[in-house]
């Protein structure tokens, strides 16, 4: 079994069925989860009470993140040969970036992904061919004004064989940050 840190983002039904239109066609995992962010990336070996309190921690100082989805772009995979279309976003990649950074402490210090820096997206879609996916990015037309969201908590999913499923919830309980005057 193979563990992730995702957060589903919340979406309004026309940005919903957007994603899912281009997941359906694009993305083998479509069918198995639905849209999110990976914040910690396929680990196996953790004590299921110490991974709770950390992720439980995590989450009662994390304000719900609003973001907004405005950019495509085509990337190479971290662990695999296979090329990527990713929702990335502009509003709230500072928040995921710095979430992430957070995750990646105590209990999941050593489980850091191979890239040199963590790039925050939705995957829209994915396969063996980079010109497949160059063409699919830009044959793809954004919302006007991106893809709103709202990511209010921390779920933890496994997947075994081709099954996943959320085996715990962890709602963001912290209070936003208001702007100094």
């Amino acid at each position: 079994m193979t563990n992730f840190i995702v957060c589903y983002p919340q979406l309004n039904e026309r940005n919903r069925q957007w994603i899912d239109g281009v997941r359906r066609n694009n993305d083998p995992q479509a069918e198995a989860i639905a849209p999110h962010v990976t914040l910690v990336f396929g680990f196996t070996e953790v004590a299921r009470q110490s991974l709770e309190e950390h992720l439980r921690k995590r989450a009662a100082a994390q304000a719900p993140i609003a973001a907004t989805f405005s950019a495509l772009e085509c990337r190479k995979g971290v662990r695999e040969e296979a090329y990527y279309a990713y929702l990335m976003p502009e509003r709230g990649r500072v928040a995921l970036t710095a979430l992430y950074d957070q995750l990646h402490r105590g209990v999941l210090a050593d489980e850091k992904i191979g890239a040199p820096v963590y790039v925050p997206h939705i995957t829209l879609a994915r396969s063996r061919s980079r010109a497949a996916i160059e063409t699919l990015v830009a044959s793809l037309a954004l919302p006007e004004r991106g893809i709103a969201a709202v990511l209010p908590a921390l779920t933890w999913v496994a997947a075994d064989g081709g099954a996943i499923r959320d085996l715990a919830v962890f709602p963001f309980a912290g209070k936003a940050k208001t702007p100094h005057r």
